[in-house]
């Protein structure tokens, strides 16, 4: 299992994951329609990340989805010149960014595959009184 100061920078699915990794009953409430999510989104990982997802068994997958890595970075703004390469962090020296609709799903895959993390798809509803309510539509 994660250290617990890795599980504090942990959350969503890859918490999922780490808890019904080490046994702990997890329930995840998805919102129905929002998975795969295709929200505009600018998740570097870097090679921390990329260790990570590795070790979450994910990274091939998502590497399949031929986003590339890349190992440096070169910003240029005004007169300022960043430009170096990415630290290694347990034997990974990369980073990527990935579209949220492959990363959700893998994410969702590898934490409801961990013995006690089950997930409940839902739909949030409002009575004609204005009262929400919840209808369940699937028990994975």
């Amino acid at each position: 299992m994660a250290s617990v100061e890795a599980l504090e920078k942990r959350e969503g699915l890859t918490l999922a994951y780490e808890l019904g990794k080490a046994g702990i009953d997890v329930l995840l409430l998805l919102e129905k329609g929002t998975l795969p999510n295709d929200t505009l989104s600018t998740h570097n990982f870097f090679s921390n990340s990329v260790a990570m997802l590795r070790d979450m068994g994910v990274m091939d997958r998502l590497l399949a989805t031929e986003t590339p890595l890349y190992k440096r970075a070169y910003i240029v703004f005004d007169d300022a010149v960043i430009d170096g390469h990415y630290p290694e962090v347990n034997g990974e020296n990369a980073c990527f960014c990935i579209k949220r609709t492959y990363l959700d799903h893998a994410l969702f895959e590898a934490a409801t595959a961990q013995a006690g993390v089950t997930a409940i798809d839902f739909q949030l509803c409002h009575a004609a009184g204005g009262q929400p309510h919840f209808n369940y539509m699937n028990i994975r």
